[in-house]
């Protein structure tokens, strides 16, 4: 969801911490993992959130991806592998939150439709069509390159 691992890690970390500390709010009648999964992707909103202040206040540009020479005989063919999946990556970090969250729950983190709607609180139906919207805009974007 963050695109870098370092800040997925501090999302993770600050997450069981929250946890920890809200712990006696928990209704331990429901399932443990949608409630940590939740309060880990609030996390990851702040870190994004964060970060586009940070941009502004900068005026930051984005880092291009650079490629270094490789003897390989095949190295063209790897260049292109890489620097599609890494064009994927970025498209995905930037993908509206309402549309990136259900998509990489459902097709990443391999929840299903079901759970991806307790877990955002919204329906099943609103799931399915954010993942539909996402897989389209990911879609048009490689029609680009």
């Amino acid at each position: 969801m963050l695109g870098e691992k370092s800040d997925a890690e501090d999302a993770v970390q600050n997450a069981l911490s929250s946890a920890w500390l809200a712990l006696y709010r928990f209704d331990q009648t429901k399932p443990v993992a949608p409630w940590l999964t939740t309060i880990t992707i609030n996390k990851c909103r702040d870190i994004m959130r964060r970060r586009r202040i940070s941009r502004l206040l900068r005026f930051e540009a984005e880092d291009d991806a650079n490629s270094i020479a490789h003897p390989d005989p095949h190295q063209e063919e790897r260049l292109i592998i890489r620097q599609n999946l890494e064009f994927l990556q970025r498209e995905i970090v930037r993908l509206p939150p309402k549309l990136k969250e259900p998509f990489i729950l459902v097709v990443f983190d391999g929840r299903s439709h079901e759970e991806a709607a307790k877990i955002l609180g919204i329906s099943r139906k609103a799931v399915e069509t954010r993942i539909y919207r996402a897989r389209n805009f990911l879609r048009e974007k490689f029609e680009i390159i």
